[in-house]
């Protein structure tokens, strides 16, 4: 899936779960956000899971720069609606992010954490699949 706006890409995986990544952009809008919790997130509920089987994102967002806040929101509440299906949220951020944006992934892992998602900061997006078992979904 593609959001045409922005480039944002997203692919679906198996495991179950989903990449996003951010290509034509450094800025996470309220438009990139809702596509995520509107069509994505449909989509995703359609895939074959095995009961109990938990879902994997990996957000491949070494572009990302800034966010609008209501992004940040969207994309929040999103996350903990999924809360009790997540297994596993990682972040791929630029080594050359500024501080403020480090900061601010590392508030939300740490924020997810504490509602029970699992996540983390990784370097890059290759190991941190292959490390994973992650695929696209064919």
């Amino acid at each position: 899936m593609v959001h045409d706006a922005s480039g944002l890409r997203v692919w679906f995986t198996d495991p179950p779960g989903l990449v996003t990544q951010i290509t034509d952009t450094t800025e996470i809008s309220t438009a990139m956000a809702e596509f995520i919790a509107g069509p994505v997130s449909e989509a995703l509920a359609r895939l074959p899971r095995t009961p109990g089987q938990r879902l994997i994102f990996l957000h491949e967002w070494t572009h990302f720069r800034s966010y609008e806040p209501a992004a940040r929101e969207i994309l929040t509440e999103w996350a903990m609606s999924l809360r009790d299906e997540i297994g596993l949220m990682l972040f791929v951020i630029s080594k050359e992010a500024n501080s403020m944006v480090r900061m601010g992934i590392k508030v939300g892992t740490m924020t997810l954490k504490l509602a029970g998602i699992d996540s983390e900061l990784v370097d890059t997006i290759h190991p941190a699949l292959a490390a994973r078992g992650i695929r696209p979904r064919s």
